[in-house]
């Protein structure tokens, strides 16, 4: 027989994770300031976060796009000072997630140099070792299970790409590779990795006929799948409105548990499934993914804790991360934008307009975001917000 005092104190935790979340409504402005300053106080004197060391690339990136949004340069400061933790730490081997970072840095920051030489020098590093950079990361990126590969993969080929290093296609060539080896059951991060390959391929690339596993036999989930076909299939793996979870993605491509405790809604998921989705829309014209953003979006949004702190399953809680709240500040919106394009301009206008005096609004929609400070109403308040960021864009 179960014990029941723990049953009564799960259920506890339960509610009080529950509780902290945007059930009482963060707004988006509310939840970016809550999670980067939860960071900024976190932050370890050397510049990385306690027991996350391997961890700080995505970090960093997060506290950019903060900064990029909210303008705050305590938020820069912090991601200048773990880019240097990160320089150091690695000796100059960057992870795909390290080297990602140092170029998010390279874009604010007023000595961009400092951040993209390190960059270029990694990656002239690999191609100058004895067998070039295919035979280098085809070795490095087939020890361990592919979804892990992909995932470090992706960022090196953003990196690659925003340095221009010469070898920049092989590595897209070698994430499309390895994203043919990911499968339910040999992987531990199917969807995820999927959403990460989107999120860098459609920012590098064409999204063509170029197979994925030209190898893959019937029973295979890349059997005659292309390149340009896979936003669509990750668009497939959102759930639903109306169903448990809904705006997170399914951590498997068959939708079953897979031996886990949830078929959903996990934060990473959720994460790089809607990053892979805004590049896809910004890549391909009308590709019609902008109700998923919002509402993969509104789903990280409810996470965040009102600490700032966020957990590895949106609803349910489970173990915390610094790594998570930066990851999270990744693919959160710019305040006001409503059509999730980050750019506050007369598209979002228009829908702002066409939910004027609406009410009612609640998670996850909060009436197509119009609902900007999540009162339950689009007022005049709302639209005061909206004319405050008015003409924003990053």
């Amino acid at each position: 027989m179960k014990n029941p005092l723990k049953i009564l104190c799960y259920g506890f935790f339960v509610f009080m994770v529950v509780m902290s979340r945007t059930a009482m409504g963060l707004t988006v402005e509310q939840a970016i300031t809550a999670s980067a300053d939860h960071l900024v106080a976190q932050q370890q004197a050397d510049g990385s976060w306690p027991s996350e060391a391997d961890f700080t690339g995505p970090i960093v990136s997060g506290l950019v796009r903060a900064y990029r949004i909210m303008g705050a340069d305590s938020y820069l400061t912090a991601a200048e000072l773990a880019g240097d933790f990160i320089i150091s730490y690695s000796g100059g081997n960057f992870m795909g997630d390290e080297a990602y970072a140092l170029t998010r840095l390279s874009a604010v920051s007023a000595d961009p140099n400092y951040w993209l030489d390190n960059v270029k020098t990694y990656y002239q590093a690999v191609r100058d070792t004895p067998n070039g950079t295919l035979d280098y990361i085809s070795y490095w990126f087939s020890l361990s299970d592919p979804s892990t590969d992909v995932f470090y993969l992706a960022h090196h080929v953003l990196a690659a790409y925003y340095v221009e290093a010469n070898d920049k296609d092989i590595w897209r060539d070698v994430l499309i590779w390895r994203l043919g080896a990911v499968e339910d059951g040999l992987s531990a991060y199917p969807v995820q990795s999927l959403g990460v390959a989107v999120w860098a391929l459609a920012q590098t690339g064409p999204m063509d006929n170029t197979q994925v596993n030209p190898f893959a036999d019937a029973n295979s989930y890349w059997y005659q799948v292309s390149v340009e076909g896979l936003p669509d299939m990750l668009a497939g793996h959102q759930v639903p409105q109306g169903e448990t979870y809904p705006g997170s993605f399914y951590w498997r491509f068959d939708h079953t548990y897979g031996g886990s405790p949830q078929l959903a809604g996990y934060t990473e998921d959720t994460i790089f499934s809607t990053l892979g989705l805004i590049a896809a829309t910004r890549s391909i014209l009308a590709a019609g993914y902008e109700s998923g953003i919002r509402n993969g979006q509104d789903a990280l949004i409810y996470g965040v804790a009102l600490d700032g702190r966020i957990y590895e399953h949106i609803w349910n809680g489970g173990a915390f991360y610094h790594v998570y709240v930066g990851e999270t500040l990744q693919a959160l919106p710019l305040i006001s934008d409503l059509d999730r394009d980050d750019g506050v301009d007369f598209n979002d206008f228009a829908d702002f307009c066409t939910r004027w005096f609406e009410d009612g609004c609640s998670d996850y929609d909060w009436c197509g975001g119009a609902d900007i400070d999540r009162s339950g109403n689009v007022d005049f308040l709302d639209f005061a917000t909206l004319s405050n960021w008015w003409l924003e864009s990053l």
